[in-house]
């Protein structure tokens, strides 16, 4: 695991120097406690986020999941969770939207479902609009100085395969490990 971790902070490092690009991951539900709905760790954020227990932005949230985890482990027992990692600076136009096996979307979320423990992708606010009416789940597109922006980030910086230029918002829920 070790490995794992020194190769994924040499991927990050490279990713920002050559693309510009920062990454930022942190837990967003444990068990059956979650962070507060909308807390998005910025690059800035990351030594707070690394510096916690659970890599847990909300701090109030960290506790509860400290406590769960001390209640699994005196039941001997485990837990699953929910990680989002973000991805800021991300040009708008990779990704494809004629090629099932170039859709950016399709190609993170196999990367994803490929860890043994993952069970569930999300991006952007996915299950949230699964439960919504079409006219609340898509995000609104306005001009700017800078150039288009979209007023909310519900596709998670994904549409139909291609980043859109706002922040790629990516969530994996992983199992608890059963074998106890």
């Amino acid at each position: 695991t070790a490995a794992r971790v020194a190769v994924g902070t040499v991927a990050k490092a490279l990713v920002k120097q050559a693309l510009g690009i920062e990454i930022v991951s942190h837990v967003v539900e444990l068990g059956s406690v979650a962070a507060k709905p909308g807390l998005a760790p910025r690059p800035e954020d990351a030594e707070r986020v690394d510096a916690d227990p659970l890599r847990c932005l909300d701090p109030e949230a960290s506790a509860r999941m400290v406590a769960e985890v001390d209640a699994a482990k005196a039941d001997a027992d485990t837990l699953g969770g929910i990680v989002e990692v973000l991805a800021y600076g991300v040009p708008p136009g990779l990704g494809s939207h004629v090629h099932w096996d170039r859709k950016l979307d399709a190609r993170l979320a196999a990367a994803l479902m490929s860890i043994q423990s993952v069970k569930g992708v999300e991006i952007g606010d996915g299950f949230t609009q699964a439960r919504s009416r079409g006219s609340v789940a898509h995000d609104e597109i306005i001009p700017t100085a800078s150039g288009v922006r979209r007023v909310t980030d519900r596709a998670g910086g994904l549409e139909g395969g291609i980043t859109t230029g706002e922040p790629l918002r990516v969530k994996a829920a992983m199992k608890p490990i059963s074998s106890l």
